[in-house]
């Protein structure tokens, strides 16, 4: 029955898909890159604050 099934209907193909695109692993490393820049640096809040919210800008795109 098995065998009889695989001649008339064939085999199953899988498609394999990435899940993440090219396009978001570079917005990933230009998010750690950015957040390595920072790390053990004195920020004055204000250009903390704008720097937060231009990371939050690159990862919504």
């Amino acid at each position: 029955m098995k065998e009889t099934g695989e001649k008339v209907l064939g085999f199953r193909k899988s498609k394999k898909t990435e899940w993440i695109s090219d396009e978001l692993w570079t917005r990933v490393e230009e998010k750690e890159t950015d957040k390595k820049e920072t790390v053990g640096h004195q920020i004055p809040k204000d250009l903390r604050i704008e720097f937060q919210r231009n990371i939050v800008r690159k990862t919504k795109r």
